[in-house]
């Protein structure tokens, strides 16, 4: 078992070798297996649907609830996890695998818990976004081969800064409600969003001659709504 932080970028003497993500997570603590998360089901408590729903894309698999999980595993879960939320199945079900509420209290808004076994994976937070940016993270560690395979780890993370995000000046023109199918304009600031969030940030500054969107606090304004909404 071998610790890095948010600093480690090289291979140590060990034969680990930190995780290859995007920014790098703040704790990362290597266990020295891997799992083969191919169709296991992703329990989700609601929470966060979006996230569930491409986590179980990522994994060829289908979210069910947390009640539906096996027992003894393979599954994924993801929910809530604070004092007032320890009493409920993911609550329950996370204390069972050693992820506390104080663990993802600790780690506040935005930040999150990731644990992957060779039988299951918790993934916890205190809000949605963490919980958002916790996939984010299995999305870039876990293989896109059939097995769909992914290191043991211990993961700890929270945003180093509350404002994170990209200017982009002279960006193309769009239509207001025009369809990512046939408006370029569109097409280029959907892909600018997937992009955003791939790397964890929550702000974006984009100008052209016509309009400008500044949504400081990761709230979506104007017509971007329909963009931006489904990728917290």
């Amino acid at each position: 078992m071998v610790l890095h932080t948010a600093a480690a970028s090289q291979a140590d003497g060990t034969g680990l070798t930190p995780l290859a993500v995007t920014p790098q997570p703040q704790r990362v603590v290597m266990q020295g297996g891997t799992a083969t998360v191919q169709g296991w089901p992703v329990g989700s408590d609601g929470t966060a649907p979006h996230a569930a729903s491409l986590l179980a894309n990522i994994t060829l698999s289908s979210v069910v609830t947390i009640s539906s999980l096996p027992s003894s595993g393979p599954f994924i879960a993801m929910g809530l996890l604070n004092a007032s939320s320890a009493d409920t199945p993911f609550g329950h079900i996370a204390a069972a695998h050693g992820v506390t509420p104080s663990a993802a209290t600790a780690v506040g808004p935005e930040g999150y818990v990731l644990n992957v076994t060779s039988t299951c994976i918790i993934l916890a937070a205190v809000d949605s976004a963490g919980l958002f940016y916790g996939v984010q993270t299995l999305r870039q560690i876990i293989s896109t081969d059939a097995t769909r395979s992914t290191p043991t780890t211990a993961i700890t993370d929270w945003p180093s800064l509350p404002v994170r995000g990209a200017f982009m000046f002279g960006a193309p023109d769009f239509v207001a409600g025009a369809s990512p199918d046939t408006d370029p304009g569109v097409q280029w600031l959907t892909a600018l969003a997937d992009a955003m969030a791939g790397l964890k940030l929550n702000t974006g500054i984009v100008t052209s001659g016509f309009w400008e969107w500044i949504a400081a606090d990761g709230t979506p304004q104007g017509d971007l709504a329909t963009l931006v909404a489904p990728r917290e």
